[in-house]
């Protein structure tokens, strides 16, 4: 992933509101790739983070 991109997706994820997410998704996108886990399976295992992150 590029830097560029990288810096799209923490700006969308800021006016989101999604504060976790710009620090879960490289690792949680590595992991589903990892055991071939669909984008589906990724995407819900980011946002299960994010509620995570922002109930503590």
């Amino acid at each position: 992933m590029s830097e560029l991109q990288h810096a799209r997706i923490a700006e969308l994820c800021s006016e989101l509101h999604l504060a976790a997410v710009p620090d879960l998704y490289l690792a949680n996108a590595q992991a589903a790739a990892a055991r071939d886990a669909s984008f589906s399976d990724f995407l819900e295992d980011t946002l299960k983070g994010e509620r995570e992150s922002s109930l503590k």
